[in-house]
């Protein structure tokens, strides 16, 4: 679970693809000087371009928490170990091959089997949850987390260039997309809101 934790808070709270979460090493993450519980990451992207995404302290708690479970030392700054690894390797000839060197991370393809299956756990078997947010759970992708990081940028007044910047779009017209996305939702929430007179749900529906 720490290490699902530490996978989601680190893609949900920079918007980096799978496979530049997947190569994310520990060499790369920094504290920003002045700027208490802000870190920067150094990810390589798409054309082999290097640029950064910024963390908020409790991802790299989660990481630091992560980094506990493998019996390795997340303090040791220099060390070029993945940010992400199995804690528990499954015992086929091919993992145990992959992974013999410690603190070799994930494939792109087994980070995102692991986050997606986690969170179907979750939907699953944790209590407390409603049928909207179980049916979430269930059918989130990891590209999902990269959308919701933008989306939620955008609506938090991030200027348009600097969530380009760090979502590592070529173009700013990609990006733009993510701002026409968060308008439509709000069209239909707003409309929903509309149909029923102005007023909140039903007591029943909440």
């Amino acid at each position: 679970m720490r290490l699902l934790r530490a996978a989601v808070l680190l893609i949900g709270t920079t918007g980096m693809r799978r496979e530049e979460a997947a190569q994310a090493t520990r060499n790369k993450l920094a504290a920003i000087p002045g700027r208490s519980g802000l870190w920067e990451l150094s990810v390589l992207g798409k054309g082999y371009k290097w640029r950064y995404v910024y963390l908020p302290e409790r991802a790299v708690d989660a990481l630091r928490a992560h980094w506990s479970d493998r019996g390795e030392d997340f303090e040791y700054e220099m060390s070029p170990a993945a940010l992400l690894s199995p804690v528990v390797l499954p015992p086929t000839p091919k993992s145990q091959e992959r992974h013999k060197y410690k603190g070799l991370g994930f494939s792109p393809d087994a980070l995102a089997r692991m986050i997606v299956q986690g969170l179907r756990r979750i939907a699953r078997h944790v209590d407390g949850l409603d049928d909207q947010e179980r049916g979430i759970l269930s059918s989130t992708s990891v590209h999902a987390l990269r959308h919701t990081f933008a989306t939620h940028a955008l609506a938090g007044e991030v200027p348009l260039d600097v969530v380009r910047e760090v979502m590592g779009h070529d173009s700013i017209d990609t990006t733009s997309i993510y701002l026409k996305s968060g308008k439509r939702r709000s069209i239909e929430e707003m409309g929903e809101f509309f149909k029923r007179g102005g007023r909140g749900k039903a007591i029943g529906q909440q």
